[in-house]
């Protein structure tokens, strides 16, 4: 490790990924360095990598997480903002085609259909949530 953050939060990998950004950005000649975050429920490691002057491409689906996101932005930085590319998509093997999506604006937010996050099983029609959204 680099050491760029005294202390890494809850997801480390994360932070470590960035610090190997940021230093071979500076071992480079300050070239750009274009980082992305796919499904990302909240705005903090999108704006992280964005205030240390990487490009960050940030991925959400989620219609339960746009607002919460979109408030995290307009708190940021101009200087941060314009580094910040954002795209309320889901990823995935197909393009064109319409995705069962549940969303309930946690971290469960899934393409696919309700599932049992427990038990990591799809659950019957039957018992799909009703903030499922198609």
């Amino acid at each position: 490790s680099r050491g760029l953050f005294k202390k890494r939060r809850n997801d480390g990998l994360w932070d470590f990924l960035i610090e190997e950004a940021v230093a071979y950005r500076k071992e480079n000649g300050n070239i750009e360095i274009n980082v992305m975050e796919v499904g990302m429920h909240s705005a903090s490691q999108c704006i992280q990598a964005a205030t240390l002057d990487l490009q960050s491409f940030c991925v959400e689906p989620s219609p339960n997480s746009l607002e919460r996101i979109m408030k995290s932005f307009e708190k940021a930085s101009p200087l941060t903002r314009r580094n910040i590319r954002f795209y309320q998509m889901a990823a995935g093997s197909s393009s064109g085609v319409d995705l069962d999506f549940s969303s309930s604006g946690g971290t469960g937010d899934h393409v696919g259909g309700a599932i049992d996050v427990w038990k990591m099983e799809k659950l019957p029609n039957a018992e799909q949530p009703k903030h499922e959204q198609k």
